[in-house]
């Protein structure tokens, strides 16, 4: 992980980074703050946050691909002066290249005349955000390699510079000396006299040049004003690490709720002493869209956390858990999360796609496995929506997905369209639950009793079962559900992923 976030910042955004960002990012302790703050990096240049997917992002990574393939020599093409301008600015509107060294007939305002260069190629950008319009760079090959280097002056490519050959039309008819060119002696560029004898464009002109040079060589700035605003706070604040993982469960043919579960580790957290008491806030927003920008719902909640100064080293080693329930119909969502910590400078951000299923199909079908930290009977059921709750169990998600050594994996699973045995009156399912690791199956229930049936109606068909993780060692796992509906003699496959530490 370590090599993994060292590439991120060295070489993925080496050149789109700003130096507050990197800041930021260098003081940063956990992986979880790390991941934090590459979402919010992202997030910050998104220009259209309504969409499922970032925009700013995929076309990054296409032009780091495109330098790659195009722009490589003895180094690779993201480390090239074409490659980061390319990474940085995107296309150029209009390229000349000049891929061999030869002839060549300087234009007008660079002083006329005939004489040799190096391989060479002329970039053009009709405007470049926050430097200006018509920017004209040049990239030079004096080594011969392939090795194009951004040129700070006009005279960069030519190959007779130091010689007494390929002069200006000015210098062929003796009314100025080669010395006399801004390029050795950059006060003449504020000469008159010699500006109209070189046909010398303002912005040609050695200073210009040399601000344009270090202007298009530093990170490009936010475009988007609307999300300029939120760097100016966010980048101020120390990141709020939390996960957060989303399920869909039926409700009807047209409808599904929207289970999304945030977890906040409370030693992350900011505890302050209160009235002999120990209390942290946390501060939760969130707002779903649809594709076409269309808010499904918005939802504001305010976490309090309270312990009593005999518990507060044992309750900050523990984890807190929000859940908010929406209903939408199929379809797929955008959801935006801030979590601020209310007693401290810590502030967390994370887009993250939902998907609402379409149901309506009359096939076998499941819902998404929940992975569970505990689930538990209610002996009464609320009048509405709450928290973890779903019919008359109590299911508290596993967010991080990670269980111990020798303990029980709680599996919820809602299956659908499963056929009724006439004679019994109820489903007659096969539930396998099978636990793999490296491909191999370590850990295997099979349930022909249907004692995982906590149950049915002609909608729906609900299993829990308490797979047994003892032996296992501490790694990377999946568990693989497979539901056979002895009625209809048709199966659905179901899988979710887990970690043992």
């Amino acid at each position: 992980m370590e090599d993994y976030y060292k590439k991120w910042l060295k070489q993925d955004v080496v050149y789109i980074i700003s130096d507050e960002e990197k800041g930021v990012f260098d003081r940063l302790n956990s992986d979880d703050e790390r991941e934090q703050f590459i979402e919010q990096f992202w997030m910050r240049r998104d220009s259209d946050a309504q969409t499922n997917f970032n925009e700013f992002k995929e076309e990054h990574y296409r032009r780091i691909a495109y330098a790659n393939d195009h722009f490589f020599s003895a180094k690779a093409g993201w480390r090239t002066d074409r490659g980061r301008t390319y990474i940085m600015w995107g296309p150029p509107d209009d390229r000349e290249m000049r891929p061999s060294a030869g002839r060549y007939e300087r234009l007008p305002h660079e002083g006329g005349g005939t004489t040799v260069t190096y391989a060479f190629e002329r970039w053009l950008y009709r405007h470049i955000p926050g430097i200006g319009s018509n920017i004209e760079l040049e990239f030079v090959d004096k080594s011969g390699t392939a090795e194009y280097r951004l040129a700070l002056g006009l005279e960069e490519k030519d190959a007779l510079l130091h010689t007494d050959a390929g002069l200006t039309w000015a210098e062929e008819s003796g009314m100025m000396d080669k010395s006399q060119r801004p390029y050795f002696t950059p006060g003449s560029a504020n000469n008159p006299l010699i500006q109209g004898m070189m046909r010398m464009r303002s912005k040609d002109r050695p200073f210009a040049r040399m601000a344009r040079f270090f202007a298009v060589q530093k990170a490009p700035d936010i475009q988007f004003t609307d999300l300029q605003q939120a760097v100016d706070s966010r980048v101020l604040y120390h990141s709020l690490p939390f996960k957060v993982m989303s399920n869909s469960i039926k409700l009807d043919q047209s409808r599904t709720m929207l289970a999304v579960s945030v977890e906040l580790r409370n030693k992350d957290l900011t505890f302050q002493k209160e009235n002999g008491r120990h209390r942290a806030s946390v501060k939760i927003y969130g707002r779903a869209v649809g594709l076409t920008g269309r808010v499904l719902t918005e939802f504001e909640e305010l976490v309090a956390l309270e312990y009593m100064p005999d518990r507060i080293e044992e309750g900050r080693m523990e984890s807190s858990i929000y859940q908010e329930q929406m209903l939408a119909p199929p379809g797929l969502y955008k959801l935006h999360l801030i979590l601020e910590d209310l007693y401290g400078e810590k502030l967390g951000t994370m887009d993250t796609g939902l998907v609402a299923p379409n149901y309506e199909s009359k096939k076998l079908v499941t819902s998404p496995l929940i992975l569970a930290n505990s689930i538990r009977r209610l002996s009464t059921l609320p009048d509405a929506l709450e928290m973890f709750v779903l019919g008359d169990l109590k299911v508290i998600p596993n967010v991080r997905g990670t269980f111990t050594p020798d303990s029980h994996l709680p599996v919820y699973l809602q299956v659908y369209n499963l056929q009724v045995d006439q004679s019994l009156g109820r489903p007659s399912p096969e539930t396998v639950y099978e636990v793999i690791r490296d491909g191999k199956v370590v850990s295997k229930v099979s349930d022909t009793d249907n004692q995982d049936l906590v149950f049915f109606s002609e909608e729906r068909a609900v299993f829990v079962q308490y797979v047994d993780l003892e032996g296992l060692r501490p790694g990377d796992y999946s568990i693989r559900v497979t539901v056979q509906d002895g009625v209809a003699n048709e199966s659905v496959v179901t899988r979710g992923r887990f970690k043992i530490q």
